[in-house]
């Protein structure tokens, strides 16, 4: 069990991770790998903090000649992280 804050009534619940899983997955678009600035928008952040958060090892990354990209997984771990969850 995840632990999650309701923050508009500062009650606690608990969700099962594969539940969490569930709903993060379905909230990320459907594909396998995103550039830098589809991360930024998706977590409503600047592409710098994106970069910044790539430089300091929060947020896996590859690279294909080049060119950043991130895999959805590591979305999902970092969504999971942010609550509290360990990686899948």
């Amino acid at each position: 069990m995840v632990k999650m804050e309701v923050i508009a009534t500062s009650e606690c619940t608990y969700v099962a991770k594969e539940d969490l899983v569930k709903f993060i997955e379905a909230d990320i678009p459907d594909k396998k790998f995103f550039r830098i600035d589809e991360v930024a928008a998706y977590f409503s952040v600047g592409q710098m903090t994106i970069r910044r958060w790539i430089k300091n090892g929060i947020l896996i990354h590859e690279r294909w000649g080049g060119q950043i990209r991130i895999p959805r997984q590591a979305i999902i771990n970092f969504r999971l992280n942010s609550y509290g969850a360990n990686n899948v």
